[in-house]
């Protein structure tokens, strides 16, 4: 099986998009599955958090080597090592904050398929999943993370009384790369992120979210609010780096179960359809050679 690519996206800041990112990739590492990580936030916070620089260095080729314009190089020459053997890690740089202009300007270009085409045979093979922590808005990085992907997971903060504001714009984007990018994305599912179970906000987003998305698009599991991952996030490390006993890092790892098995289920339908497909096409040839041989006679 190729890799399984999986943005995970929401034009709202402080939704743990970033440390939801690395915190998947450390729990799908822990069920020895191989991960891939692009930080196409010009923030580069994902770099900070699973990179193993030493302060001050600079990687020595990141994300914005590969999708800027004249460049040559694809992503398989672009991750570097991370503190994890099995995590990879397409460093993110400042640069990206000026990439999607200097894509459009660029007339040779088709800028919502760059991305795409830098993915190359050896990532597609030599990694179980791809995460893409896309950037907190709804702009041409964003598109070509999602014409790009396989899915798409939302996290949705649930202490945060404006946590659905912008979803249906979100939502509007999303539809169109599907209608006219990329038909196969489909959404993976809704994360509640710093939940509280014990605070009325947290349940009105949770049957808000629910209403929204329908209840079977929403991941089981809800991270809880921990101040461990903050405490983790500020030492650059993870939680289960810092405390592997956090609420979060069972809520994390939960998750990494969830997608495994969303996955596996989507891929025995796709399975299922291609093994479908060829039937009916010898069904249509059988019926077209009937209808030949009748004119003939």
């Amino acid at each position: 099986m190729s890799v399984r690519i999986i943005s995970v996206i929401n034009q709202k800041g402080g939704v743990a998009k970033t440390v939801s990112v690395a915190h998947l990739a450390k729990a799908l590492a822990r069920r020895k599955k191989t991960v891939l990580c692009l930080d196409m936030d010009p923030q580069a916070n994902l770099s900070i958090i699973l990179g193993n620089l030493d302060t001050g260095k600079k990687a020595r080729t990141t994300v914005y080597d590969s999708l800027r314009a004249g460049s040559r190089q694809s992503l398989g020459l672009t991750y570097l090592d991370t503190r994890d053997d099995l995590i990879k890690l397409c460093y993110g740089s400042l640069h990206m904050a000026g990439l999607e202009r200097e894509l459009i300007s660029n007339q040779a270009l088709d800028p919502s398929r760059v991305l795409l085409k830098k993915i190359d045979a050896h990532v597609r093979e030599a990694f179980d999943y791809a995460l893409i922590d896309c950037p907190p808005s709804l702009s041409m990085l964003t598109v070509n993370a999602l014409t790009a992907s396989h899915y798409y997971i939302i996290p949705i903060a649930a202490g945060d009384s404006l946590a659905l504001e912008g979803v249906e714009q979100l939502n509007v984007v999303v539809r169109d790369v599907q209608e006219q990018l990329n038909p196969d994305l489909a959404l993976l599912g809704v994360l509640l992120t710093r939940f509280d179970g014990r605070l009325n906000i947290a349940k009105a987003i949770e049957n808000e979210t629910m209403h929204i998305f329908g209840q079977r698009n929403l991941f089981k599991v809800r991270v809880r609010q921990n101040t461990l991952v903050e405490q983790a996030t500020h030492l650059k490390l993870t939680v289960f780096e810092h405390d592997g006993r956090a609420p979060a890092a069972h809520d994390y790892v939960a998750l990494a179960g969830e997608v495994i098995r969303r996955c596996e289920a989507q891929d025995e339908v796709a399975a299922t359809d291609s093994e479908e497909e060829p039937t009916d096409l010898q069904e249509e040839r059988d019926g077209s050679q009937e209808v030949l041989t009748a004119k003939e006679a």
